[in-house]
């Protein structure tokens, strides 16, 4: 099963299903949904947030509410798997790598103001990434904080897909 918001991605993924076995394309469900808010009626062995999904997250909110999803999605037992697609060895010069704050997003449930910025590190021995997400929070007022998210998952090379 399959779930993302943009239909074009759907519709992408469609289209690569087709290219299926016919008894893989019947095993296949494509659902257009919010990974921070979904419920599809049932368990899975096994959840995967893949090709950067998890770091295209704009609020820490929201990646609480991705990741309460995805663990009443779980079988006993079950497993989480936030995968990193886009590992290029060379895009992590010296093994490290940031990406500037983002441009402001404004939360329209609560009027703050949301910045984020991600450093990451790669262990190429132990095929890992890890890092911390900071979200700078400024509130209608003025006040500001930051909150960080630290995260730590496996790489994969596109052409491991």
């Amino acid at each position: 099963m399959g779930l993302d918001l943009s239909r074009a991605v759907l519709d992408r993924a469609r289209r690569r299903i087709l290219k299926f076995p016919e008894d893989a394309r019947a095993r296949v469900s494509l659902v257009r949904g919010d990974m921070a808010r979904f419920d599809l009626g049932r368990t899975f062995a096994l959840v995967i947030i893949a090709d950067n999904s998890f770091r295209a997250v704009e609020r820490r909110e929201r990646l609480d509410a991705c990741l309460a999803c995805a663990r009443a999605h779980l079988a006993p037992g079950g497993g989480l798997l936030v995968t990193e697609r886009r590992y290029v060895p060379e895009d992590y010069p010296e093994h490290g790598r940031e990406w500037p704050w983002t441009p402001p997003y404004e939360n329209p449930e609560t009027g703050e103001t949301v910045r984020r910025r991600v450093r990451a590190r790669v262990d190429p021995g132990r095929r890992r990434l890890t890092g911390v997400m900071t979200y700078r929070v400024t509130d209608p007022s003025g006040g500001e904080r930051e909150e960080e998210f630290p995260f730590e998952n496996p790489v994969l090379h596109p052409e491991e897909y």
